[in-house]
């Protein structure tokens, strides 16, 4: 077995075993879920993500930004808009029953544990 092969199956076990960890983690923690829905967080990544699509030898970097962040901005407001409009009927289903809410964080912690199998059973086909 050759060195690559070796250290893809150590990456390949432990991404596996981290899938299972937390498909175990979202069964147990499947009741959890209500609070979850009332989080009112937001996570910025302008900072980290646009750089890479300015071209800086261009010049004006700064308006290249600002025109990429408002494409993102207009792009996501419709997108999440339509979103958020089929979630909220969705979840207004889902949250009028707590065994459908545990029902949904159980079947998620099955998705990762599968997931999580899948990874650590398969091989590279090379």
């Amino acid at each position: 077995m050759q060195r690559s092969d070796s250290a893809f199956l150590a990456v390949k076990l432990i991404g596996g075993i981290y899938m299972l960890w937390l498909g175990v983690q979202a069964i147990r923690h499947r009741h959890d879920l209500a609070a979850a829905l009332d989080a009112r967080e937001a996570l910025i990544i302008f900072g980290a993500v646009l750089p890479r699509f300015v071209k800086r030898s261009a010049g004006h970097v700064q308006e290249q930004m600002l025109l990429l962040s408002l494409v993102s901005f207009g792009t996501a407001l419709i997108s999440d808009s339509l979103w958020a409009v089929a979630a909220s009927t969705v979840r207004s289903w889902f949250a009028g029953n707590p065994r459908r809410l545990a029902a949904v964080g159980g079947a998620g912690g099955l998705a990762m544990i599968g997931v999580g199998v899948s990874v650590a059973v398969t091989g590279r086909r090379d």
